[in-house]
């Protein structure tokens, strides 16, 4: 008898701490819902608003063409320069006579 009614006491304990366990994580789980809640609807206020300045912004952009200069350029080079290769004396004569026939 007294092993069937310890038998009932644990298995009471064991429901009731079972039941317990439960109710705190369903607490804690509504707890970390509402706190990711509130954050999310944090971000999203941020953002609407920087969404906001930003369009303000864009709206605020306006194009102008203009001219700098009223004249052209020329630009003369008084030596030849030759990035590109290394031409000996004889190969610069062949290309400046050919350039200028």
């Amino acid at each position: 008898m007294i092993d069937k009614a310890r038998l009932t006491a644990f298995a009471v304990v064991a429901a009731l701490s079972l039941g317990t366990g439960w109710q705190l994580h369903a607490w804690k789980v509504a707890y970390d819902l509402e706190r990711d809640r509130i954050a999310q609807e944090a971000a999203d206020a941020l953002v609407r608003e920087i969404s906001g300045k930003t369009l303000e912004q864009i709206a605020g952009i306006r194009i102008e063409n203009k001219t700098i200069y009223q004249q052209g350029r020329t630009e003369v080079l008084r030596e030849t320069i030759y990035r590109d290769c290394v031409l000996p004396d004889s190969g610069r004569r062949l290309l400046e006579s050919a350039r200028e026939n």
